[in-house]
């Protein structure tokens, strides 16, 4: 998988958070946000599909 890539590139909506358009190109289909945890600050990715609040959210991984 070292040359993939996806088929559009993310929209940064903040400092470390991004939204993916798929199929639909009106609403997204997924909102990833980059965290930090640990001693060690170690990168985390937290990705669920999207909906317009977080109450109607699906986390994905």
């Amino acid at each position: 998988m070292q040359n993939w890539k996806p088929p559009w590139p993310p929209i940064r909506i903040g400092m470390s958070e991004w939204i993916l358009m798929r199929d639909d190109h009106r609403h997204p289909a997924a909102v990833v946000v980059a965290l930090r945890f640990g001693p060690r600050k170690e990168l985390f990715y937290r990705v669920v599909t999207w909906a317009p609040t977080s109450e109607g959210r699906t986390l994905v991984g």
